[in-house]
């Protein structure tokens, strides 16, 4: 069997909890064959983001042009930053043929902006349309419908809207209060709810990006895209029950034992 290539379109980590690191070290768990093109650096730990510089789109655009000639499988992107950069991506991947899956990063859990504002239209209304799947958290799905999310009933009722004539939608609900964490999919106007109990951790730093890169990854391994996130939630929730301590007060999820 051919390994799977899967390509990260995303920013880098210093603590390598997120982005392409976590992008990498999750495609690689699944037996895929990881590429990346590298969006911005960043200076950070969990929970403190202190510097974040912007590649310049000429530079990510050759990124992307030098790997258009391998055999990618499938990609995904996360923390994209500026307009430019969000449009030479828009430009790379409209005649891909290959799943897209779009992980709208917007905001740092420390709170700082990891899109830019006037870089907020340019996602939701040229990249998103080009994803077979997208996964915003609540706070992110709210700015892509532009509506309040404030129970499960409107999570459902706005997934299924977007769904109808955008790509398929999974809100993901670990921003949510209940006992439990559901996550709702929607694929033209049809609902699967992702139910996993809520657990008390002391970091979840990255949990996004290695959610949606275990999604790429079983796209490529040619799972269905229920069956994927099936595969990349229980691979994301035992890799939380896997939590290392890499510094004195800062704590990474990591791969659990295959």
């Amino acid at each position: 069997m051919t390994t799977p290539v899967c390509l990260t379109i995303a920013g880098s980590d210093s603590s390598g909890g997120a982005g392409i690191q976590a992008d990498l070290r999750t495609f690689n768990y699944f037996k895929c064959y990881g590429t990346s093109v590298i969006t911005a650096l960043t200076a950070q730990i969990p929970r403190k983001l202190s510097a974040i510089e912007a590649v310049s789109e000429t530079l990510v655009a050759q990124q992307l042009s030098a790997v258009s000639s391998l055999n990618i499988s499938a990609a995904k992107c996360g923390m994209l930053l500026t307009k430019p950069i969000i449009l030479c991506i828009v430009e790379a991947v409209k005649n891909a043929d290959y799943p897209l899956i779009v992980d709208p990063v917007m905001i740092a859990s420390s709170g700082k902006r990891l899109l830019e504002e006037n870089a907020v239209d340019a996602l939701v209304n040229d990249l998103l349309p080009q994803a077979k799947l997208i996964t915003p958290n609540i706070p992110e799905a709210e700015i892509i419908v532009g509506k309040t999310l404030a129970s499960l009933n409107e999570i459902e009722a706005a997934a299924l809207a977007y769904s109808e004539t955008g790509p398929a939608i999974l809100i993901k609900g670990g921003h949510a209060t209940d006992k439990d964490a559901v996550d709702v999919l929607a694929v033209k106007g049809e609902l699967t709810h992702f139910v996993a109990e809520r657990l008390e951790i002391a970091e979840s730093h990255g949990t996004g990006c290695t959610l949606s890169a275990a999604i790429t990854a079983n796209l490529a391994l040619g799972h269905s895209l229920p069956e994927s996130i099936q595969i990349a939630k229980d691979f994301v929730y035992k890799s939380l029950q896997n939590i290392q301590q890499i510094g004195d007060e800062t704590f990474a999820l990591y791969p659990p034992e295959k």
